[in-house]
């Protein structure tokens, strides 16, 4: 799982993150976009969004598997508070008392509906997001009757010289 930067999705796909916030009537609100490669079920993104939870704020989080086209928004808060029991005194034995006290955590994470420009908005950066992939995961081969190597192809055969020269000297021995 890791948390994407609102820069890294701005620049990735044209949309803003109060579109899939939709903070607009709350704006001091913080929303996120995690993208949690592994989430399948309904436990597992809103596991991701209770473990991007901040103390004492309420946040939008979306939770999304862009692999699988899935997107979960969830509005979620988290705090905790120190409680005694008043009647748990017991003494310390040096004319005090001992209070019996515990943390108290509370995590909440509530699904939100998604707008239907929410969705789009998805859609749209999971389908670049998903070509790009594809993209960076392709080859392209060059006939060796166009170009011999990949280093002039790039105009770097300064590169390949040093290679060749670097491999020439590594190879003769004294």
């Amino acid at each position: 799982m890791k948390l994407l930067s609102t820069l890294l999705i701005l620049s990735a796909a044209h949309f803003s993150t109060a579109t899939l916030a939709n903070n607009t009537h709350l704006e001091a609100l913080q929303s996120f976009h995690i993208e949690c490669e592994t989430c399948v079920t309904e436990s597992q993104f809103t596991q991701a969004a209770r473990d991007s939870a901040i103390h004492r704020e309420t946040v939008f989080i979306n939770v999304m598997n862009i692999d699988n086209y899935k997107i979960n928004k969830y509005s979620v808060y988290k705090n905790s508070k120190t409680v005694c029991d008043p009647n748990g005194k017991e003494p310390d034995g040096e004319g005090g008392f001992i209070q019996d006290c515990w943390l108290e955590e509370t995590l909440t994470a509530y699904q939100v509906n998604l707008t239907n420009t929410e969705l789009n908005a998805f859609r749209s950066f999971a389908d670049l997001q998903n070509d790009m992939t594809a993209i960076s995961q392709s080859s392209i081969e060059v006939p060796e009757n166009v170009i011999d190597n990949g280093y002039k192809l790039i105009g770097a055969s300064f590169n390949e010289t040093a290679i060749n020269t670097l491999t020439v000297f590594s190879s003769v021995r004294v």
